[in-house]
């Protein structure tokens, strides 16, 4: 069966919304203008999400060597962009379930992946000396890179079951099949699912364009480069999700954007599942 994509496209609004301090927190953010305390003062009236970045913060994730106490000291000692992703990722991960009887993956597997994405970017970023500021940027972008599925478990369950089935039409790439059924792939719904929720421009389209990356020679080629990679090696090694099938191998471009070959690749993610054993403090909603 075939179905509307301007119809899957629209179930977008269907998910839950941002609440309103997190929706603050994005109008901020892309807001030149804006100072630290502002961003402060969003998030500090809302006492869950204060709590929640604290304990993210405090967590061996972070390794802070002194327990940061208020949102002030954390803006201080880690910075706006990762104080802005912290708030944008607990929010995600509270208020977006999938359906847990979706046969193929779990909402749990959904976001043990995602989290190993964005871990596994982050790691890219550090190796290619991306400034310490600038590395949450990858986390998120790895975090979100696979938001599209969501809409397609939630939605077409029975469709989606179908096609991912190990054995139906073995060897295709599946993002080819979810376009043949729902006429998007899930790397562009969920980049239009990010533009949606007015995030930057350069973080929608890596996540657009994780599996076939068009570099411009810009900043953000790396972050294309690094999440496209990271979801390879977090589909190889089954983490989160176990069922893979149809894996897509990186574009071969990634590679001489990021400087590397296949060999630097079990080098690179050696502390790969140390590190999203500490952060799945995100997922101790």
């Amino acid at each position: 069966m075939s179905i509307e994509r301007a119809d899957v496209v629209s179930q977008i609004d269907k998910l839950p919304a941002f609440n309103a301090t997190v929706a603050k927190v994005i109008q901020l953010s892309n807001d030149p203008k804006s100072q630290p305390k502002d961003l402060v003062h969003a998030i500090s009236i809302d006492p869950i999400l204060t709590a929640e970045i604290l304990k993210l913060i405090n967590s061996a994730y972070f390794g802070v060597a002194t327990q940061v106490v208020s949102l002030q000291r954390a803006v201080v000692m880690l910075g706006l962009n990762t104080v802005k992703n912290l708030a944008l990722s607990s929010s995600l991960i509270s208020n977006i379930k999938m359906r847990n009887n979706f046969q193929w993956f779990t909402s749990d597997e959904f976001w043990e992946h995602s989290l190993g994405t964005a871990v596994g970017a982050k790691l890219v970023a550090a190796s290619r000396s991306v400034p310490i500021a600038e590395r949450e940027e990858y986390f998120i972008a790895g975090l979100l890179h696979d938001m599209g599925k969501i809409v397609f478990v939630q939605y077409h369950h029975e469709e989606y079951a179908r096609i991912m089935d190990p054995d139906f039409r073995p060897g295709e790439r599946k993002s080819n099949l979810e376009v043949e059924s729902f006429g998007v792939n899930h790397a562009e719904l969920g980049g239009l699912m990010t533009e949606s929720w007015k995030l930057p421009q350069s973080l929608c389209d890596s996540i657009k364009e994780h599996h076939r990356p068009s570099f411009n020679g810009d900043s953000s080629d790396i972050v294309k480069a690094a999440v496209s990679l990271s979801d390879f090696v977090c589909n190889k090694r089954q983490l989160g999700i176990k069922s893979y099938v149809g894996m897509e191998e990186p574009d071969p471009m990634v590679w001489e954007v990021l400087s590397l070959d296949e060999g630097d690749v079990d080098g690179l993610f050696a502390n790969l599942d140390k590190e999203v054993e500490k952060a799945k403090v995100f997922l101790r909603q």
